[in-house]
């Protein structure tokens, strides 16, 4: 029969050894969770030769797999994928810091394709390239993973799907500082990017990927707020001076990007996104008779990590 996505679903889970499949496959992404990209590419490479104008021979090279999922913001422990590593200490409510790391775990994806005629996808050494965290007003937090992979394995045996837990955040949850301990008011939409860069090492002898490691971690992030005073995100794009001339212009010391339920204890659910080095890229300010003025600006930053704070004894 045709399979509606309706029956499909993707659970993960980490990786003991890079690219062998895990038996532990507990995790789920979260909420609204869509496979937005499954690409398998096999390079392959027409060879002609003198006399003929048809090639004479298709051979495979390098295989080549990737991925994108896209969800609502839940659960935080896909965090471990982007940031390299998970911490947790406290009690009621628990903290797990999700600090950067030199290199970020491998995980298992099954795709599950549960229609009459069975069809399960292992999609082996899973790494996140790119993480994108945005919400704007009347939305959810959404989350969008895009990321590569070294093999697959394939059967009919089915596992289990697994259920979310967490609530669901929304652009109500959110604050926005910079420097930490200034809110910024009335931001409509924020946006944040970290990328791990990561490259596919082949050897001889195979033609899927051996490792995957990672390279430069760039941190960015994309603000639009109502304008309202020249000492907001306008004279931070300046430094301290009030002209662009000054060639030395001072980076802003933190930005933190919080999403809280407001409770405590065990109910607390927090998720802290918090950066050092913070400068602006670039501001664009247009300026329309029937419209609000807004500001859009740019920002990079330099280090980061992502702070939770929930029930969960311990990280998943």
């Amino acid at each position: 029969m045709t399979a509606p996505a309706h029956l499909s679903y993707i659970p993960y889970g980490w990786e003991a050894t890079y690219a062998t499949a895990t038996t532990q496959l507990t995790n789920t992404f979260g909420l609204g969770v869509k496979l937005t990209n499954l690409n398998r590419k096999n390079n392959v490479e027409p060879l002609y030769s003198m006399g003929y104008r048809n090639a004479q021979s298709l051979p495979v090279k390098s295989f080549e797999g990737a991925f994108g999922v896209e969800m609502t913001l839940a659960n935080p422990w896909f965090f471990r994928a982007v940031m390299g590593g998970v911490a947790t200490a406290g009690t009621a409510p628990y903290v797990h810091t999700f600090a950067e790391a030199d290199t970020i775990p491998s995980f298992t994806i099954v795709n599950n394709i549960n229609s009459s005629t069975k069809s399960v996808a292992k999609l082996l050494g899973c790494k996140v390239a790119n993480m994108t965290l945005s919400t704007s007003i009347n939305e959810t937090v959404k989350i969008k993973l895009d990321g590569m992979y070294a093999n697959e394995s394939h059967t009919s045996t089915t596992v289990s799907n697994v259920a979310e837990t967490e609530d669901p955040m929304t652009f109500a949850h959110g604050t926005l500082e910079l420097p930490n301990g200034t809110t910024l008011a009335q931001v409509e939409a924020a946006e944040l990017t970290i990328a791990n860069n990561p490259k596919m090492i082949w050897g001889l002898g195979s033609r899927v990927g051996q490792d995957c490691v990672v390279t430069t971690r760039e941190y960015t992030s994309r603000i639009n707020m109502a304008y309202q005073a020249f000492t907001n995100l306008h004279q931070l794009t300046y430094g301290q001076a009030a002209s662009p001339a000054d060639p030395d212009m001072d980076e802003q010391a933190s930005m933190q990007l919080t999403f809280s339920n407001g409770l405590t204890g065990n109910d607390m659910r927090k998720t802290e996104l918090t950066f050092t080095g913070v400068q602006i890229d670039e501001e664009n300010l247009p300026q329309d008779p029937a419209e609000v003025i807004m500001e859009d600006v740019s920002v990079k930053m330099r280090s980061g990590a992502i702070i939770v704070s929930n029930g969960t004894t311990t990280a998943l």
